[in-house]
Parts: C-alpha cells; structure tokens; sequence
C-alpha cells in the first residue's frame, strides 16, 4: 500500500481547501471565500462567509486538510474566528523538504504552478500564471463584488482547489521515493506537525507584536528632519559620510583602519563591496557593524523592524521552513528582530499584561554536544563554563583555572568555540582574535583535541550526505545532496542549526496548546504575552514548556534565560554609551530637537 492510498484508507475525511482574500500590511485578511473539495468523493463547497463552514458535512476537527501554504488558509481561518484544525498536510512544505539542497532557486520555484509541472499534474488542471495574476488583481483591487465577479472568484479558487488535491498523491509518492525509509504512520505524523506548524505560525503572526505607538509614529513622523544630525554625529568615530551622504573614499579608509583589506570581498571593477549582505558578514567587527546600522538608517524614511496594522499590532510574515535549515525567514525590515536590537525599545505589552522573552542558553553547544553524543561536551556543559572547561581539556589552562584566574585563556576559547559552530577559518579566527595565525591553528587544534567524537561525527555527517544523498532530523526536515560542488563546512553545521529550528518550532506548538500567547519566534527563542496579575507561573510554565521541547527533539532540557517587561523592553546601557539602549537615546534625543524645531 503507497503512502497516498494509506492516508485515504485512515483518514475518514481528506479535504482540499483554498481561500481567496485582500490584505494590507500589517493588518490580518480580509476573507472573500473558501472552497473545499473532499478528495474521495470529489464532491465541492463554496464558503462566502463564516456560516458557510460551519455548515459543512464533516466535523471540521476530524477532516485531514490538504493545502499549499497553510498559512494563508489558517490565517483566513482565524479572521473568521474558525477554530484551527489538528490534521494538515502543508504541500509547499512538502514540495520545499523534497528538493532544497542549499542552492538558491530562481523566484517562483516553489510557487503552486511550478510545482504542479514538476511533478507531472496533467496540464489540464493547472491554470497560467496570466490568469492567476488576472484574478489577484481582481480580489485585492477592489472590496465589494458584482455576482458575476463572485462566481469567477469562486471558480478561481476551486481550480486551486482541484490542483491541489490532484497534486497530493505525485508529492507523497515523491516522498516514498526520495526520502529515507519509514513507516507510513510515522511519516504521515511528521508531515502533519509540519503542517500545524505552520497554521500555527498564523496564529502568532495573527495575535500581532504589541509596541509603542506613541514613540514609533513620533519617530516615522521627524526621522527625516532629524537623520541628518544624528548620522554626523554617529559618524564621527567611523568618517564613512559628508553631509549624510556616504563616501566610498572613506569607506575604504575604515577597511584599512580595521586590517580587514585582505579579507573584504569586491566588485567586478575592483571596487571593496558595500552592500547589506557585504557588511553583515563583518557584523563582529563594531566598527562595521555600526556603519551597517548607519547606511540602513541613512536609507530609511520611517522605523524599521514594523509593520503596524489598524489595530496597533505589529505583524508580517515568519516563513517558517523558509531557509535551509528550516528557520524563520521573516523580513528584517519589518520584524523587530531583524534590525539592531534598539529597536526593541520600541516593544510593549498591553495594558495589565507582561512580555517575557525566553530564549535557550547555548542551545547550539547543547545540540551538538547530545547529537555526536561527546562525553567530553557533554561535561563542559554541565560544568557551567564551556569555554573554560575547553581551555583547560586543550591544555590551555590549568586545573581549576576559572574565568577570573585566566581571563585571556578563557576569551581566546571562547571564541575559538563558537567560531567552531559556524564552521570558521584558521585565518578569519586570527583576525577575529587579532592574534597570529599560528595562535588561531593552535586553538582550533587544542578544540579538536578536546572534542574528538564531535568532530568524528562531523566527518560522518559528510560521508553519510555523499552516500544517502541526503541529511534529515529527529522530524523529518531534509537536505538534499547538490549536483556539483558541495559545502561541506554548511553541511556540517546544518544539522545542529536545523535540529535547533525544529525544537523552537516545537515549544511554539506546545506554548499554543496551552494556551499561552505566543507573539514573535527567533532562533532560538519566543516572545510570549501573559496576563501581569499570573506572570509568575505562567512565564515559569512557558520556560519548563521549551525545557520539554528540548528533551523531546535532543534527549536532554536546556535551560532557559527569560527578560520580562511590562512597559518598553529597555535595551543595554553602558558607561561607554555603547548599548542599544543608548543608541535608542541618542536617535530619540534628535528626533525630540525635530520635533521641538518643527514646532
């Protein structure tokens, strides 16, 4: 029996659905209409309002969803107040875990049409991208719907809808074939936590970020008078700007200042590259970081990290399964941690209620410490200073020695160990370090010396991806092996970034289903919202929550560290004025003169 006639045979309702909607950044969808078609019987309901579901001929809680992107569909759900489902099979992730390898596809590749052509859907039932884009522009451009424009609308949807169920069956039988061995059972689960997943994540990005609206609109409203200042005055340790307008001649001055000329990639003319994605692979280097900041804030009109709807709630997309590794891609322009951790400032509860932010201490250590099962990272973990216990293991540092004993020794491990988990170079440590090459090789070797399982699992991991073709974990996630050159170094650091995806995703469920608010996710950590008058059990209940996720995905809790705030989230202040904290200062300081001026 294949996987498909398995799912037919076991679930009493396998439904196709679709949705049709308008939206505006920020704020949730409006629905227009949904369209289910159960899979077996072909028989089809068209939905124009809330009530239209409820009246359905199966039990919305029993029936198996079949859909492409479950976010659209569980976000219309919720704008109808209609509950979640339990059982969904998502068939953009599915198509996403049966063919990403690391290389980058063109836009479009994992649209609804492309995969439909790839996997051989009889053309028959696959619309063109023209008429697809015809009846976009009908449903966003206009709010109200003559009858003839409705039906058309509605025979839109259900061509989506009969393609998406005629697309079920190549996927799963796709699946069988180029995924590792498994029960049906079991393959069927992964793939629906995949797909609640990602109804989930419609729910949080549904809840929306609370923030303050009063200093945001403030900033949008005089950032443009007040930038000007602010950049020359943040500038000047950097002289990378004349009259706000960046300099190229200057730039190149900071690369040599910070002994970054040989590394610093460059144009085809031979120009150093000064391009977002340039810079934040220098973000470890201050200096670059904050002229990073500078550019960006240069070319902004308003306040970056938001995206604030109707109701003052901030929300955009997370894409959940949008990287390789199965993290979050949501846009840094509009998601709060995105940008530099000052505009989080800007982050506030509702009245009567207390954000916690909790994320995971050293959750990559951890998980690659119980994933190659080394005894000896296992103990540095459990010793409470893994960079100390390495110096010592690497015969760094004595026995006994502590963070305060040998300070440099535990400094140069460190950041030889984190270095490590990304994979780093012997000459990008030494710069990163500022020390000799020979000193960056002699740490790198004193951490192989002290890891040896790990790194032994690491050279399994390739020779595994080369002879499976394939790398995948606890759940399922998959990555494929490329045709042509492959990045082994990525390759190794894959399953410990992917396998820490799938347990943030996991404690976001587990959060949800009991009934705690969940408003943002990043790597390795939420954001959630409790009533103040509970915040103690209930933030306590939200941290044992992500404890639980981690034993369940790597076999061992990991502790968690929580900040709670029940006004704005107050970022690091130094003495220096040096934390984000007190950049915020300094940007409200100029937006308060524009004000005054303006005035």
């Amino acid at each position: 029996m294949t996987l498909y006639e398995w799912l037919l045979d076991n679930q009493r309702y396998v439904i196709s659905v679709d949705s049709e909607y308008r939206f505006t950044d920020g704020n949730p969808p409006s629905v227009v209409c949904f369209v289910y078609q159960d899979i077996k019987t072909g028989e089809i309901w068209n939905c124009t309002k809330p009530e239209d579901i409820l009246d359905l001929p199966f039990p919305h809680d029993d029936a198996t969803y079949i859909v492409f992107n479950a976010v659209a569909e569980a976000s219309c759900w919720l704008s109808w107040n209609i509950p979640l489902p339990v059982k969904v099979i998502d068939l953009w992730v599915e198509f996403k875990n049966l063919t990403q390898d690391g290389i980058k596809r063109e836009k479009g590749y994992y649209s609804l049409l492309n995969c439909c052509h790839r996997l051989g859907v009889e053309e028959q039932y696959i619309i063109s991208e023209e008429q697809k884009e015809h009846f976009r522009d009908l449903i966003i451009h206009q709010t109200e719907y003559s009858e003839r424009d409705m039906q058309q609308i509605l025979d839109y949807c259900k061509s989506d809808v009969v393609v998406t169920g005629k697309l079920l069956q190549p996927v799963l039988d796709h699946i069988e074939r180029r995924l590792s061995k498994a029960e049906h059972e079991t393959r069927l689960l992964q793939i629906m936590f995949r797909g609640v997943v990602k109804t989930r994540e419609a729910q949080v990005i549904h809840a929306g970020i609370c923030c303050d609206n009063e200093k945001l609109n403030r900033f949008n409203k005089y950032w443009p008078d007040a930038k000007k200042n602010f950049i020359t005055e943040q500038d000047k340790d950097l002289d990378c700007f004349e009259d706000g307008i960046f300099k190229q001649d200057k730039f190149i001055k900071l690369i040599h200042k910070n002994n970054l000329e040989k590394r610093w990639p460059k144009t085809p003319k031979g120009n150093y590259k000064s391009d977002e994605k340039t810079l934040k692979r220098f973000e470890d280097n201050e200096a670059i970081d904050k002229l990073r900041l500078l550019i960006k804030l240069n070319g902004s009109g308003k306040m970056l990290g938001y995206c604030v709807g109707e109701d003052g709630r901030s929300r955009t997309p997370l894409n959940w399964f949008g990287t390789v590794t199965g993290r979050t891609a949501a846009s840094s322009n509009k998601y709060p941690f995105g940008p530099s951790k000052w505009v989080r400032e800007l982050l506030k509860p509702a009245d009567g209620y207390t954000y916690a932010y909790i994320d995971y201490k050293q959750q990559e250590m951890y998980i690659q410490a119980y994933l190659s099962k080394d005894q000896n990272m296992i103990a540095a973990i459990q010793s409470g200073d893994i960079y100390m216990y390495t110096a010592v293991l690497a015969g760094a540092a004595p026995t006994g020695a502590t963070k305060d004993t040998h300070p440099k020794e535990r400094q140069l491990y460190k950041v030889g160990v984190l270095a490590n988990s990304y994979g780093m170079g012997r000459d990008s440590l030494a710069q990163q370090l500022n020390v000799s090459i020979t000193t960056a090789k002699s740490i790198q070797a004193g951490i192989k010396r002290a890891y040896p399982k790990f790194f032994q699992w690491q050279e399994d991991l390739k020779s595994r991806m080369v002879k499976q073709k394939r790398l995948q974990t606890k759940f399922g996630w998959t990555r494929h092996l490329p045709s042509g050159d492959v990045n082994f170094r990525s390759v190794g650091n894959w399953p410990i970034q992917a396998t820490g995806a799938e347990m943030t995703r996991l404690a976001m469920v587990m959060l949800l289903d009991a009934d705690i608010e969940v408003h943002a996710t990043v790597h390795d950590a939420v954001l959630v919202m409790v009533p103040t008058n509970k915040r103690g059990p209930r933030i306590h209940k939200a941290q044992e929550i992500l404890m639980e996720a981690a034993e369940i995905v790597i076999g061992e809790k990991i502790p968690t560290d929580v900040d709670e705030f029940s006004s704005n989230w107050k970022q690091a202040r130094n003495k220096d004025k040096t934390g984000d904290g007190d950049l915020f200062d300094s940007i409200f300081i100029e937006i308060d003169k524009a004000a005054t001026n303006g005035n």
